[in-house]
């Protein structure tokens, strides 16, 4: 039986916050990701879409254990992630890798690219210094860039060959799994398809399983294979993505999905936009019941009062929906 790769369960973040004058008020917290349970599978790519400030990539960075979790358990197969220390930890680590949002802001400017790829090596493994200057040339040549690229500084590339370089140092300890946080948001449009494509390609030859995580559902819908979405924290709606563009079900992500551009100019200017009015929720007051209800042009009275439990639809039963209103 199959069994998947990473499974998260009720994962939970919350960051503490001080109101008042000098941070000596009272403490609240706010709750970024709220009970999200997830799995990803062998060599799947799993998107994660939503507005900005909806615990995306809290998300992400959870799951590799850069911010602390408040509640919930993630596991690599038989491992319990979050129950790892000191050795067992930095070992499994070397498993699951992380693409940042900005190239610039990851990436040293006072190493050169060789030190850059080679200092993953040295922290999961010991290898001669034949064997890290061959690993760093194959790591640039399946990004697309020269060896000479090695001997230069992250200030000394376009934002696109900075990317390649964050996928190459990612890549370079031979992960199972790669978190790709807004891979593409910081870079120019003429060079996101470039990015999106070299992704997928390594994504395929290397057998990755991969959590690409975004806000642009175009980008997404070409590139996973499965689709969360996110809003204020929780994940409102998640299935295949066939399934999740043609019948979407949560008024959020019907919402999210008609405001995707169609290429064709004259079926473009017939679909018809579902727009949203309200302001985003803060997620340190979160309104009572469903966190949607206050945009949501189907909310009822029950709306208002609960939270709505997580639905199985769609035709075989995987579609999950979190709303009282898909049968």
């Amino acid at each position: 039986m199959r069994e998947p790769v990473l499974k998260i369960e009720n994962l939970s973040v919350c960051y503490p916050v001080r109101s008042g004058f000098s941070g000596l008020g009272r403490k609240r917290f706010l709750k970024a990701v709220d009970d999200v349970s997830l799995d990803l599978w062998p060599r799947e790519t799993l998107g994660i879409v939503g507005e900005s400030g909806c615990g995306k990539t809290s998300l992400g960075k959870a799951l590799i254990r850069l911010i602390k979790l408040t509640t919930g358990k993630v596991a690599m197969g038989e491992i319990d992630f979050l129950a790892l220390q000191g050795e067992e930890l930095r070992k499994a680590r070397k498993n699951i890798q992380m693409v940042f949002q900005d190239p610039y802001g990851s990436l040293d400017p006072r190493m050169t690219v060789f030190d850059i790829l080679s200092e993953p090596l040295k922290a999961y493994s010991e290898f001669s210094s034949t064997q890290i200057h061959t690993k760093v040339r194959t790591a640039l040549d399946r990004v697309g860039l020269p060896l000479s690229t090695s001997r230069k500084y992250p200030h000394e590339f376009s934002g696109g060959q900075r990317q390649r370089i964050a996928i190459a140092r990612a890549l370079i300890p031979e992960p199972k799994i790669l978190v790709a946080d807004e891979p593409l948001s910081s870079l120019d449009v003429s060079v996101q398809a470039q990015i999106l494509n070299l992704l997928k390609t390594i994504q395929q030859e290397l057998g990755l399983s991969m959590i690409f995580i975004s806000h642009n559902l175009a980008v997404v819908k070409y590139i996973a294979n499965r689709i969360a979405v996110m809003y204020l924290g929780k994940v409102v709606e998640m299935a295949s993505r066939d399934e999740l563009y043609k019948h979407p079900r949560h008024p959020y992500t019907q919402a999210l999905v008609s405001a995707v551009p169609i290429p064709e100019p004259q079926l473009e200017k017939m679909r018809k936009r579902i727009r949203l009015f309200g302001e985003l929720p803060s997620p340190l007051q979160p309104p009572p019941g469903c966190s949607f209800h206050t945009r949501c042009p189907m909310a009822t009275g029950k709306c208002r009062q609960s939270e709505p439990p997580v639905a199985r639809c769609g035709t075989e039963g995987t579609q999950l929906v979190r709303c009282f209103e898909v049968n």
